[in-house]
Order: C-alpha cells, then structure tokens, then sequence
C-alpha cells in the first residue's frame, strides 16, 4: 500500500479527499497516514510515518515554499503534491524550483488527481512541460551543491541521466532503451543517489550545468 498525508484547512475539502483516495486505483490502493489541517500539527506525524506523497493545500504560497523545505529536511523520501488554487504559471515555477513534486487543480477531477499520484509515486514530475523547462532554464545558472563528476556514473546511468534531463517520462525511457519501467525507477533511484538530488528538476539542473563545459 501506497501511504500518503493530507494537509488542508478546509475540512469539508480535506473529509472529501479521506474518502475519495483510499477507493482509487493506484497500484495496491492508498492509505492515509497524516490527515491534518495545519502543518505545525502535522510535521510529527510526517516525521513518524513518512508518507510517500504528502498533499498539501496552500493557501499562503510563501508559507506552502517553507512547509515543502520542511518536508524534504524532516522526510526526504516524501513527496509534496500541491492543491493550485488558481494562483498562475509563476506559482507553479516556483513550486518546481521550491522541491515541490507537482500541482493539481483543486478543480481536477478524481481520475487527473490518480494520474497525478501515480507519477509521483513513480519518481515523475507532475508539472506542465513549459513549467518544467522555464524552471530549469533559471536555475541552471546557480551552482547546485557538490556533486560527483559524470564518470562516478555508469554508461546506462549516464544515458538515463540525460533523457530524464530532456523531460522523458518513465514509460518514453523504458521504450527507447527497450527495458522495464521498473528497470527505469531503479536505475533513477540510483542516479539520485549518486548525484545527491531528490527531483528531475535538479537531475536536468545538473546535466545542463555540465553539458557547458
């Protein structure tokens, strides 16, 4: 079972997604770990469980930013999907560049919010493609933190490195190099390891950086 935390101060809107999530088909179905409706109530529970995908609902964006670099200090291996409550593209880049690993419209329909969950649950993104470009062309420029030379990879990591870079998802990769999707997930767990990141964004970050010199 997949485990996954809700954080909403709307009760009815957060009720509503207790009861949708565990009746969606993802993989071997969902499980709510943390169900909350302020993040300082929630930040023990996340530490204790350590939910796969953590839905946060932001009605403050600057205070959403600061909860997604709490997540990832308390529970790196937790992945915060986000509610856009309409704020535009510029909310949605600075969420990719804040180590968010997606947005849904609280207006999606129950099918689009699994399609969501499924790809982060898989190591995806879940980011429209312009968004996902506009944010690495910004942050390629600024020095990530130190990470290993490109010869610490093997010759497939390296291969994989470069196509999650140019914004193929885990199904285009398993197709072009003919091989399994989980094949594609372990080999990404691996690349994220040695390059010490914990998204695509700084994976594309990092190539991008060496690919200029």
């Amino acid at each position: 079972m997949a485990t996954v935390g809700i954080i909403s101060p709307r009760r009815l809107f957060r009720k509503a997604l207790c009861a949708l999530l565990p009746g969606l088909s993802v993989g071997e179905g969902l499980t709510i770990c943390v169900d909350s409706d302020t993040f300082s109530e929630a930040i023990d529970s996340i530490m204790k469980s350590k939910p796969q995908v953590l839905l946060v609902d932001c009605e403050n964006a600057s205070a959403c930013f600061s909860y997604v670099k709490r997540v990832r200090e308390v529970s790196p291996s937790t992945r915060c999907l986000l509610f856009d409550q309409g704020a535009g593209d510029d909310f949605e880049a600075q969420a990719a560049q804040g180590g968010a690993w997606g947005l849904v419209s609280e207006r999606a329909d129950p099918e689009s919010l699994k399609k969501a969950i499924q790809a982060v649950l898989r190591g995806e993104m879940w980011f429209s493609p312009t968004t996902m470009a506009r944010t690495v062309h910004s942050l390629v420029h600024h020095k990530l933190p130190e990470s290993p030379t490109a010869d610490k990879l093997t010759a497939r990591e390296a291969e994989i490195t470069a196509l999650l870079a140019k914004g193929f998802q885990n199904k285009e990769i398993a197709q072009r190099l003919l091989i399994s999707e989980n094949t594609v997930r372990r080999y990404t767990e691996t690349i994220y390891r040695k390059l010490r990141v914990n998204s695509r964004v700084e994976v594309a970050v990092w190539y991008y950086q060496r690919s200029q010199h």
